[in-house]
């Protein structure tokens, strides 16, 4: 099965990459539609997109031979070739590469996502339907025609291909073919300037990720580059022989109805993505349809929404109370939320603590004696997935990993049937099988004993 996912990858990578339609949009979308986080983990296949597309890059090298070696004639120094062909190269690929080093991490972060990718792929509808509306005519014919000036300002367009769904191809054609390129000239630059922004982006990625790849990782990486390289290759002749034919039209109106698409699933999912919206509850008061409820005897189990600066959106669900024996465990319930397969997650602080400290997802929720938990505990430096059966907890597997608290970290867990997954801040950290509790049930928040812990911006998805 993994090898056919590579495939698909493959695929998509392959024939985006230079059409004028987001290769990393279609591959965001793509992934989160065969829950490939889940499967091969975020660092995994963040390595993986990043090595297909140098499949992808390479595809337009052995497309253009005689282009690429024309490059190291350093004696022909007119045109696109030797040292002019290198350095015009070189000035439409610095904008970007300076712009993408300096907002990196922001963009990742922030822009990695199916409604962030729905604006861009709309967005760019828009521009490339309005500039084929008023149709420019490109002076220049040929890539060996194009000045200085008009590389720069092919660069500066490409910056807006940052924005994941946005195209390195649409940025870099209509900015080509506004900089006063004829479409089909400005469309063979983009295929050649795509090469060293898109090796040096990939070499920045690969470093950072490649230390996440097993030797098991190869063989799907291996398929996913080599169809890639295949697709690409058929991609850029058909593209460039559609386009002695036609415009960018088509392009633009696919992409207006695939962010239309994308903003429906998304609003679809809306009305269960976000269980409580604490902005709107006063502090010291339980979000509506959250009860208090404790596994085990004693005090405790105190629990209200905090004012919080540093938490999304101002407010965070707490437990506080610090008075909890040692076997107590602290529980928050949404009584109307009910899943079996489940995609959970929770950002948490751990506050204080003397006895325990952090906090932890619980699901498939029966009662107080009966239900699945992972969770996170500073004091001790671990992250553990238990069962709790008739009251009493069983392991089912543990990792070491360091959460310094008075900091937000992400909890996160994937159940579809037996399989469980167990994410802390974005990395697969566990994976276990287990059959205890088969049916559909509630999901909350926990803590034991003596932690006090806040939690926010908790996200179901599921049925």
């Amino acid at each position: 099965m993994e090898s056919i996912y590579a495939v698909i990858m493959g695929i998509v990578e392959g024939i985006t990459e230079f059409l004028p339609i987001s290769s990393t949009g279609h591959l965001i979308l793509t992934q989160n539609i065969l829950h490939l986080d889940e499967r091969w983990g975020k660092d995994v296949v963040d390595a993986f997109v990043i090595i297909i597309q140098l499949g992808a890059i390479l595809a337009v090298v052995a497309a253009y031979p005689g282009r690429f070696m024309g490059l190291l004639r350093f004696k022909e120094n007119r045109g696109l070739s030797g040292l002019r062909g290198l350095g015009l190269l070189a000035i439409t690929t610095i904008p970007a590469s300076i712009v993408g080093f300096a907002t990196h991490k922001y963009i990742h972060e922030k822009l990695f996502g199916p409604t962030t990718v729905a604006v861009a792929l709309a967005i760019g509808a828009v521009w490339i339907l309005a500039v084929e509306w008023f149709n420019p005519k490109g002076k220049k014919e040929g890539v060996d025609s194009i000045t200085w000036k008009e590389a720069l300002s092919v660069g500066l367009f490409q910056c807006l291909s940052l924005w994941p769904g946005m195209s390195r191809a649409a940025s870099t054609i209509l900015g080509g073919m506004i900089s006063g390129l004829e479409r089909k000239t400005a469309t063979e630059y983009s295929f050649f300037a795509a090469v060293p922004i898109m090796i040096a982006a990939t070499f920045f990625e690969l470093y950072k990720s490649f230390k996440f790849l097993s030797a098991e990782n190869f063989g799907m990486i291996a398929i996913g580059f080599v169809v890639s390289f295949i697709f690409a290759w058929l991609a850029v002749k058909f593209f460039i022989s559609f386009l002695s034919r036609h415009t960018l039209t088509p392009f633009g109106w696919y992409r207006l109805i695939l962010a239309g698409l994308v903003f429906w699933l998304v609003a679809a999912e809306a009305p269960q993505s976000n269980l409580f919206n604490l902005e709107s509850v006063a502090a010291g008061k339980l979000p509506q349809g959250w009860i208090a409820a404790k596994t085990g005897e004693g005090p405790g189990s105190v629990w209200q929404v905090a004012e919080d600066s540093t938490a999304p959106g101002g407010k965070a669900l707490a437990q506080i109370s610090t008075e909890g024996p040692k076997q107590l465990f602290n529980l928050c319930v949404a009584e109307k939320a009910n899943f079996s397969d489940i995609d959970l997650k929770v950002s948490f602080k751990a506050v204080a603590g003397k006895i325990d400290q952090g906090g932890g997802l619980l699901w498939r929720y029966k009662d107080a004696k009966n239900y699945y938990l992972v969770r996170m505990n500073p004091l001790e430096n671990n992250y553990r997935l238990y069962k709790v059966v008739d009251g009493k907890r069983t392991q089912l597997g543990s990792a070491d990993v360091k959460t310094p608290a008075g900091k937000w970290h992400t909890l996160r867990i994937v159940q579809e049937g037996d399989r469980i997954q167990c994410y802390l801040n974005d990395k697969l950290e566990l994976e276990q099988k287990d059959e205890t509790f088969k049916e559909p049930g509630k999901i909350g928040l926990w803590t034991k004993a003596d932690a006090q812990t806040y939690f926010a911006g908790l996200k179901v998805k599921g049925k």
